[in-house]
């Protein structure tokens, strides 16, 4: 009885805040959770009522303070609790509504737009840690996956779209930087909130988990924890540490493989009919192989390319499906196209080849190489992987080749090679440059990649360079 006295004391005194009721003193438990309900009802609350006025609280407060024409401050002022409890308060729809209509800017962005709004997008989610890319204007694949990572960290539904919604995120005056988002999201057994929900929705996009997104972190969270980790070579702990967090967010998050798919370390027939089916279309893939190794991988690259599937170099149901249809895009349409792909020297692009030699360092390499270049092999792998379609190595000579007259100027990540006579038919090795005068590479004759001393090398270093017309 007395119990349920304190339980209807506690909702009168919740009954006399919102009607008017100072908020200058302090809130009781029951009178956060009555604020959170009325602003879940506005739209504008869409975690957990916790009974907290906690970051996701004041974040909503600032919100109905915007498009409610108040003072933001994020507090729960008198001001504030009047509107929210008004017959007159805007709702985070018809505000958003209103935007869309009195504004040009709120007009979507999305895959394929461009223009100064895409670049002040870039810029602005570049700032709070989610792209790390140039402000080109370009609505590509990079600034797709930055706008998701926001919409995640920021409780949004992750269409990788700039819609209304996400743009009022991306003009509150405190969104969620990355590099918050990730400290926030250490996550261990028995944890319960907002953490461990985008956790859970996180790990179901990468297919390692299938149960509900109830903010618990049980027995089957773990499980995708630890299988997360196994899969991208990180300590299996069960629990969300800061190198787990780190990699689960990032643009490099191995997902599950679906049943059936074939990778690189994988034998057998199933990857000799692979082979085959590839070499037959004119990809680099050995036809009598059972390996998968990494001609294999750089023939699958260029063909999910050409066939417009997700660049994986893994062989899935989907892109053998699209090999064996009768349909597919061979080796002669990737080459018709190089030309128009190839041209992506950047800062970006040259971190990314940089990045993919870097980690390929002392693992073994098993790709034979031409004759005409020790190397090439390595160098085609680690072009495929970024993305750039080089085919062979006369389709290498088609980029810009220049002696190097100062080691001084080159920038890690340009592809660089030795000639003996300054010839291209004669060269001594190839690789990834890595600055400090060393490159990564791999040769026939060393079937390992390696990081080695260019001074090392006689004869004119030359550098290919990928350049805008």
């Amino acid at each position: 009885m007395k119990g349920r006295m304190r339980r209807i004391g506690a909702i009168l005194a919740a009954a006399a805040f919102f009607a008017g009721g100072t908020a200058e003193t302090e809130m009781t438990g029951e009178q956060i959770w009555q604020l959170e309900q009325a602003l879940y009802k506005l739209g504008y609350h869409s975690a957990e009522c916790d009974m907290r006025l906690d970051e996701e609280t004041q974040r909503a407060i600032r919100n109905f303070q915007i498009a409610n024409e108040l003072e933001v401050t994020g507090e729960p002022d008198d001001e504030t609790v009047r509107q929210i409890n008004s017959d007159k308060a805007i709702s985070e729809t018809d505000y958003l509504e209103a935007l869309a209509k009195k504004s040009a800017e709120s007009r979507e962005l999305k895959l394929g737009s461009s223009g100064s709004s895409v670049s002040a997008l870039q810029k602005k989610l570049k700032a709070l840690g989610y792209y790390s890319n140039g402000s080109d204007g370009e609505f590509g694949e990079g600034t797709k996956a930055a706008v998701m990572r926001f919409q995640m960290a920021n409780g949004l539904e992750q269409t990788g779209i700039v819609d209304a919604s996400t743009r009022l995120r991306l003009d509150d005056d405190s969104p969620i930087s990355f590099s918050a988002f990730l400290e926030a999201s250490s996550a261990s057994p028995g944890q319960s909130g907002a953490a461990v929900h985008a956790l859970q929705k996180r790990l179901l996009a990468l297919g390692y988990y299938d149960g509900a997104c109830t903010g618990s972190f049980g027995d089957e969270t773990q499980q995708a924890v630890s299988q997360f980790q196994r899969f991208n070579e990180l300590e299996e702990t069960g629990s969300v540490d800061a190198a787990t967090c780190e990699k689960l967010y990032s643009d490099s998050a191995i997902a599950l493989r679906a049943p059936g798919t074939m990778h690189s370390g994988d034998t057998g027939t199933d990857v000799k009919t692979l082979n085959a089916e590839l070499n037959g279309l004119g990809y680099p893939a050995d036809a009598e192989s059972e390996k998968y190794d990494a001609a294999t991988e750089t023939s699958v690259r260029l063909f999910q390319m050409a066939n417009g599937l997700p660049t994986t170099g893994e062989a899935d149901p989907e892109t053998v499906s699209r090999l064996q249809s009768g349909q597919a895009i061979g080796m002669d349409r990737v080459k018709e196209s190089f030309s128009q792909q190839v041209r992506v020297q950047s800062d970006s692009a040259l971190g990314m080849l940089a990045s993919i030699a870097g980690k390929q360092r002392g693992k073994s390499f098993s790709a034979a190489d031409p004759e005409t270049c020790a190397g090439f092999a390595f160098v085609q792998y680690v072009c495929v992987a970024a993305g750039i379609p080089v085919t062979d190595m006369d389709e290498l000579n088609l980029l810009i080749s220049e002696p190097v007259e100062d080691v001084n100027a080159l920038q890690p990540g340009e592809i660089i090679a030795f000639y003996p006579n300054g010839d291209a038919s004669g060269a001594r090795r190839m690789g990834v440059y890595s600055g400090a005068w060393h490159m990564i590479c791999a040769t026939a004759d060393d079937p390992w990649v390696l990081e080695c001393d260019i001074v090392e090398n006689g004869g004119t270093l030359c550098r290919w360079k990928m350049v805008q017309d």
